[in-house]
C-alpha cells in the first residue's frame, strides 16, 4: 500500500496529461457554537441550531475549476425547511434559512497551471473579488481508505497555519476601548485539514481552493466544517461553467483581511453592552470552527 501511495504522488505532475472533466456536488455541514454568560441570551439561543447544511457544486476541466453555490439544491432544502417548520416560531429556523440563502453568489476559481486563485465573496452585503497568492498544500498521504459514491478514497492531511478558520465574533460585556483584547480579531491557529481523494477521478481538484492531490477530493474536513460529495458526473460540463468571477470590488487577500477585520471590530464595538444590568454579559458566536 505504501508503494502505491508513493507512486500516486510521484505521478501527480503528470495527471494533467489525462485529467478528467465534469462536476461534483457537495453537501456542506457547518457547526454553530454559541457561548454566553448572559441568562437572557441563553434563553434566546435555546432553539438555535447546532449546525446547518448547504449545497455547492465543483465544475472542473483539466487544471481549471470553480466551486459555486448549487442554487437548485439550496432552494429545495429551503422549501423543505419551510414546510417542515410551517407554523413554528424561533430563531433557529430563521438562522438556518439565513445561512442557507446567504452567499449564493460566492465562488472560488482556480487555474492551477497559471497559479491563479480567485474568490468571490459576499461580505456584509458587499461583493468582493479577492486575489489569493499561489497556494501549495503540503499533504501527507496516509494508508487509511474508504469508499465514497463507489470510489475508493485515500486519506490525506496537512496542518494549515496560514489563516483563521471559520467565523467568530464576540459581543456584549463592557465596551472597553478600541485596543481591548476582547475586540481583537481571532488569531491564526494551526488546524489539521483532512481530505479523502479518489485516484480514479484524474483531476487535482476539491472544494474551494483545495486540491493538489493525485485525484479529486470527495470529502474534506476543515475544523468542524465537513464537505461530502453527493454526486459525481464525469465527461459532462455545462457551457461556460468555468469562468473568472466578476461583479465585485477587486482586492488582494491582505487588503480584504485588513478591511474585514476592521469592519468586524466596528461591529463588535457597536454590539458591546452600553451598561445593561451589570455590563458584563458576553456572547461568542463561532461558525465552522
Amino acid at each position: 500500500m505504501k508503494t502505491i501511495i508513493r507512486g500516486l504522488l510521484l505521478f501527480l505532475p503528470f495527471l494533467a496529461l489525462g485529467q478528467s472533466k465534469g462536476s461534483i456536488k457537495f453537501k456542506e455541514t457547518v457547526s454553530i457554537k454559541i457561548e454566553t454568560d448572559d441568562p437572557e441570551m441563553q434563553q434566546r439561543m435555546a432553539n438555535m441550531p447546532s449546525s446547518f447544511d448547504n449545497y455547492s457544486v465543483l465544475y472542473f476541466d483539466g487544471g481549471k475549476s470553480i466551486y459555486v453555490a448549487d442554487t437548485a439544491e439550496r432552494e429545495k432544502a429551503a422549501l423543505l425547511e419551510e414546510n417542515r417548520n410551517a407554523g413554528s416560531e424561533g430563531g433557529g429556523r430563521g438562522m438556518r434559512m439565513m445561512f442557507r440563502r446567504g452567499g449564493a453568489d460566492n465562488a472560488y476559481y482556480v487555474d492551477a497551471e497559471k497559479g491563479v486563485y480567485i474568490q468571490k465573496v459576499d461580505f456584509l452585503g458587499r461583493k468582493f473579488i479577492v486575489n489569493d497568492p499561489p497556494k501549495t498544500f503540503e499533504w501527507q498521504v496516509h494508508e487509511d481508505q474508504k469508499t465514497i459514491l463507489g470510489y475508493q478514497c485515500i486519506k490525506a492531511t496537512f496542518v494549515d497555519t496560514s489563516a483563521v478558520g471559520g467565523f467568530q465574533m464576540a459581543f456584549g460585556g463592557p465596551r472597553g476601548n478600541r485596543n481591548s483584547t476582547q475586540n481583537a480579531p481571532p488569531k491564526p491557529e494551526p488546524r489539521t485539514i483532512t481530505a479523502w481523494f479518489a485516484p480514479q477521478i484524474q483531476a487535482s481538484v476539491g472544494p474551494n481552493e483545495y486540491g493538489q492531490l493525485p485525484g479529486a477530493i470527495l470529502q474534506l474536513e476543515i475544523g468542524r466544517t465537513v464537505f461530502v460529495a453527493t454526486q459525481v458526473e464525469l465527461d459532462k460540463l455545462p457551457d461556460g461553467a468555468i469562468k473568472l468571477p466578476d461583479g465585485g470590488q477587486k482586492m488582494s487577500r491582505k487588503e480584504f483581511q485588513k478591511m474585514s477585520e476592521e469592519k468586524m471590530r466596528e461591529m463588535r464595538e457597536s454590539m458591546g453592552s452600553p451598561g445593561g444590568r451589570d455590563g458584563q454579559g458576553r456572547t461568542t458566536v463561532r461558525i465552522g470552527n
